[in-house]
């Protein structure tokens, strides 16, 4: 992890094991769990932790593609029922809207006709913030 460049601290409130065991067990601590800073611009305090599966904290990563909005490509996939990995192929294959490509029924062919009428040829992800 590359912290000394960016200026990530643990707070003094922590150096004592004992305050950071109390914290941990108050805010729900299991062994499942691993803890997650909100603002990974900021450095390990009570106020910008959390403990979080896996699953969170891989889509709380820098290199997260995400929509205009923010929200990430997993995040658009899950709110419309179908796989994250089917929708990561469907924007980087082929330039769909991220709302198309999440909505567009499995299995359904796009005629080329389809593909301009639904803005299927807006930017693609290259043009995206990480």
């Amino acid at each position: 992890m590359n912290y000394h460049g960016k200026g990530i601290t643990v707070c003094a409130e922590w150096e004592s094991f004992e305050t950071f065991r109390d914290w941990a067990l108050a805010t729900g601590y299991t062994d499942t769990l691993t803890i997650e800073r909100k603002d990974n611009s900021l450095g390990y305090t009570p106020e910008n932790c959390i403990w979080a599966d896996k699953t969170v904290q891989a889509r709380n990563r820098s290199i997260v593609l995400r929509a205009p909005d923010g929200r990430s490509w997993a995040e658009i996939a899950e709110a419309h029922g179908i796989s994250p990995s089917i929708f990561n192929n469907r924007m980087r294959a082929g330039g769909w809207a991220p709302e198309v490509a999440a909505s567009w029924p499995l299995g359904k062919r796009r005629s080329t006709r389809q593909r301009t009428e639904l803005g299927q040829w807006a930017p693609g992800p290259r043009n995206w913030k990480r």
